[in-house]
């Protein structure tokens, strides 16, 4: 298995220096490790108003589309949006976690076997847990944010229990028809 995270010395070119690390390992089962969200995680038009920021997906749709193209890509692993859950798209999970900086203060565990990884978020103690630090809710917002598939402000920060388990078989992705 192979992870790809691209460097700072990838910024020049990063959609060829990104083709070329999947050429060079088409064989290999891959994932693709990036600090901002390829795919939103979150009903859009809301998660750009609970994020604040513009980046709350990759600004560059070059990168998910070669990431498509290639069978070899069976995940994308990430972060930045200081919530938890997983988008699909393509047939490719994607999976983000909160981390430690802010509420909900999820991280993740990884579990490769052979034929599958599993994925698992995992939150801290409740004796590390700062609420306050949450950036999605009423306290910055003056609204606690929902959405269509995260129908409580819980779910919206911590994802629906499918997203804090899932498996990801280890062999190439079949093509969407």
């Amino acid at each position: 298995m192979l992870l790809l995270q691209m460097d700072v010395v990838d910024l020049e070119k990063p959609k060829e220096r990104l083709q070329a690390m999947l050429r060079e390992h088409a064989d290999v089962p891959t994932v693709a490790v990036c600090h901002i969200p390829v795919y939103p995680v979150r009903q859009e038009e809301i998660l750009a108003r609970s994020f604040g920021f513009h980046s709350w997906r990759t600004r560059e749709p070059e990168i998910a589309e070669l990431l498509e193209e290639h069978p070899s890509v069976i995940a994308i692993l990430s972060g930045h949006l200081h919530l938890t859950g997983t988008a699909r798209q393509a047939a490719i999970p994607q999976v983000v976690f909160s981390g430690t900086a802010s509420y909900p203060h999820d991280v993740g565990l990884y579990t490769v076997w052979q034929s599958v990884i599993r994925i698992e978020a995992i939150r801290l103690p409740s004796d590390l847990l700062v609420p306050e630090t949450n950036i999605h809710g009423a306290t910055r917002h003056g609204v606690d944010y929902v959405d269509r598939e995260h129908p409580t402000y819980t779910q919206y920060l911590m994802g629906n229990s499918d997203e804090r388990l899932i498996s990801i078989r280890r062999g190439r992705r079949k093509p969407e028809p």
